[in-house]
């Protein structure tokens, strides 16, 4: 334990109000107490750990309210308590205190918003213990944020990983495997999902009644948020614009089938990824297929060509390839409009163009009367 008493006076070994010489002189004399038990309290300090106070003699008191002290706890336990304290509407942030209704001494314990919060900083796995605190918190109505030491936890999943909120690592002073830090009360959309965040320095979150990244973090999620927005407005505007073309291109395929020569013409909507808006493909049992790829203002003319393409064989481990025909579009003509009305008239124009063309060629021996 970091806290004792002296003299129902509540003192610490973290701060260095006091120095090591005075608080051993204290413990030795016996008037050091634990402020649950009143049990007399050692002051233990070496090379490797930091200090702390345990009691003189093994009691109930401390084998129920105690975590064995390590430095990942003990400095893990200071960080996190300095941090609370300095939140906007925390209040009465104790460290090691101790409450009647469970019987428990968490680590850290405060309120916020009219409610009792505890923060417990789990450095050793035994998961038994855990769900008991847990349920006790929760019967008595109290929010209990489970915080797991990175040292002991980083080994695979664990139970703690069912309750607990973030991971600390007290060396780097950082937060991962935090299940949100948004702030949705600053996002102008809820458009955002919600992420797993790791190695966040502890000075860019604040409490709000739940961890949040602080304000200047947030402007690049607000500023993700407008762009993820803007984009999703975008998409729905190429959507009413596909639909749109979509329908006016549908008189082409009707016009057509009054026209002999077998005319087919097959409307295809284009995805958002896609470099066009729709595609229409052309055939008739006289003119060569070819294919229109219709975009904002422009039409690109496409025929398909095969070619042999080189693939490489990776059933096998002599890394062989061999040859494959395959087929692409070659762009032969781009073609302009201005509007919808337009953009049926080019249409019609150029396949009718290629129906007469075709006629002439197979009926006329392609002579013209000029």
């Amino acid at each position: 334990m970091l806290t004792a008493q002296i003299n129902n006076q509540p003192i610490n070994c973290y701060d260095n109000k006091y120095d090591r010489d005075t608080l051993k002189k204290w413990a030795d004399k016996g008037i050091l107490q634990c402020p649950v038990c009143y049990g007399k309290y050692e002051y233990c300090h070496g090379k490797l750990v930091s200090p702390y106070f345990r009691h003189k003699d093994k009691t109930k008191c401390e084998i129920i309210y105690s975590e064995p002290e390590t430095e990942e706890h003990i400095q893990g336990k200071i960080a996190l308590f300095n941090w609370i304290k300095k939140q906007n509407g925390v209040v009465k942030a104790v460290m090691e205190g101790y409450i009647e209704e469970t019987k428990q001494r968490p680590d850290i314990m405060f309120e916020f918003g009219g409610q009792q919060y505890v923060i417990e900083f789990q450095c050793t796995p035994i998961a038994s213990e855990q769900i008991e605190r847990h349920e006790l918190y929760q019967a008595a109505k109290i929010n209990d944020i489970w915080i797991g030491g990175k040292e002991k936890y980083s080994t695979g999943r664990t139970h703690i990983d069912n309750i607990a909120y973030a991971m600390f690592d007290y060396q780097k002073n950082t937060l991962s495997k935090v299940k949100d830090l948004l702030n949705k009360n600053l996002l102008p959309y809820n458009n955002l999902p919600l992420w797993n965040f790791n190695e966040i320095p502890l000075e860019n979150v604040m409490f709000d009644g739940k961890f949040t990244f602080v304000n200047q973090i947030m402007e690049k999620y607000v500023d993700l948020s407008m762009k993820k927005h803007n984009a999703e407005l975008k998409k729905q505007e190429q959507r009413r614009r596909i639909h749109s073309l979509v329908e006016v291109c549908k008189v082409i395929p009707e016009w057509y089938a009054q026209v002999c020569h077998h005319c087919k013409i097959d409307i295809l909507e284009g995805k958002s990824s896609s470099p066009y808006l729709i595609m229409m493909k052309f055939a008739s049992d006289i003119t060569a297929p070819f294919t229109m790829f219709i975009k904002e203002n422009l039409i690109d003319v496409c025929v398909t060509e095969m070619y042999n393409r080189r693939i490489k064989n990776n059933s096998t481990n002599c890394g062989k390839c061999y040859w494959q025909k395959a087929t692409k579009f070659v762009k032969i003509e781009t073609l302009k409009y201005s509007d919808n009305q337009q953009l049926v008239s080019v249409i019609k124009e150029y396949f009718s163009k290629q129906l007469q063309k075709a006629v002439i060629n197979k009926y006329m021996g392609g002579i013209t009367n000029g």
